[in-house]
């Protein structure tokens, strides 16, 4: 490989450094889209800049979920196992940010957070009955 390509790789590899973690993916899919050499090193570099910003851990799937992740990665659909589940994580963190984000706007339309007195009345209205308890009255 010629210098001036070694030198773009390292541009970028260390473009991607300097992005906030939960950035990175996307930063390397935006980096250079029209370039299909680059484009195949990709996972080589975005291999390396995760490698040097996570940590290795173990997780429990059941069996079925780790063919069809298996079956995804055979067919091409995500690099790696490692990579589907970083995805499926990474998905899951925005989606809860965003629901939570959904829920703020709705509590400030409509008076702002929930006052103590009324999460205990949410609580007693949702809480299941206790066996052999009074019916609550219908308010």
């Amino acid at each position: 490989m010629q210098a001036e390509r070694w030198k773009q790789i390292e541009d970028v590899y260390q473009a991607a450094l300097a992005q906030p973690a939960e950035r990175r993916a996307a930063y390397l899919a935006q980096a250079y889209p029209d370039d299909p050499q680059l484009l195949a090193r990709d996972r080589c570099i975005g291999g390396m800049v995760n490698g040097m910003a996570t940590t290795k851990i173990t997780i429990t799937l059941p069996d079925h979920q780790l063919r069809e992740i298996r079956k995804r990665v055979a067919d091409q659909e995500s690099p790696s196992v490692s990579g589907f589940i970083q995805q499926a994580v990474q998905r899951s963190l925005e989606n809860a940010s965003a629901f939570r984000a959904m829920v703020d706007e709705a509590l400030q339309a409509s008076g702002g957070a929930l006052k103590p007195a009324e999460r205990a009345w949410a609580r007693r209205v949702l809480s299941p009955r206790k066996r052999g308890g009074k019916p609550r009255k219908a308010a």
